[in-house]
């Protein structure tokens, strides 16, 4: 028997969920071009009751179903849940900074540079330069390294960005 992959797709105007199995090996190419993917650590659900797992499981794929569709399925305001989470993610990695973890201002950068990115915001990216280099001077390897290879680029690239909504 061969490994296969589960495709959900949701069909917004049937209102369905369809559960597709297809050859994992035929999914290597759409694996690789996609984003690296949202995952669940199979002994984090081991660890919870099967009831607990699978509501998890399920919470996860409706709330990543909800976030990419058009028409939402209105089980739950999974986006607005997904927007606290986010809010409580940011407050945690803030609470490191004030406490000198150069990790945490590693994370800031990075959501930083994502809002300067979708605001068009040069206070935003002038906030991710700043953690950036204050993560590298802390001795945060993956912030010296953006630094120093890719950080110029981006930042231009942000910078264009900008200049072009401006216009728009």
């Amino acid at each position: 028997m061969e490994k296969r992959d589960l495709l959900l797709h949701y069909d917004e105007d049937l209102q369905k969920i369809v559960f597709y199995t297809v050859s994992s090996h035929e999914m290597l190419e759409v694996r690789a071009k996609e984003f690296d993917g949202a995952f669940i650590d199979l002994a984090e659900l081991k660890e919870s009751s099967p009831e607990v797992a699978e509501s998890k499981f399920g919470s996860m794929a409706l709330s990543l179903i909800d976030h990419f569709s058009l028409v939402k399925t209105g089980i739950r305001d999974y986006v607005g849940l997904a927007l606290e989470a986010h809010a409580e993610y940011v407050a945690s990695i803030e609470a490191g900074t004030s406490a000198g973890n150069h990790e945490s201002e590693y994370s800031l950068f990075i959501e930083y540079h994502a809002r300067a990115m979708q605001e068009y915001s040069t206070e935003y990216l002038e906030k991710a330069e700043s953690f950036l280099i204050s993560s590298s001077a802390g001795g945060y390897e993956q912030a010296t390294e953006m630094l120093n290879s890719s950080w110029a680029l981006m930042k231009s690239a942000v910078l264009r960005r900008i200049e072009r909504a401006k216009k728009a």
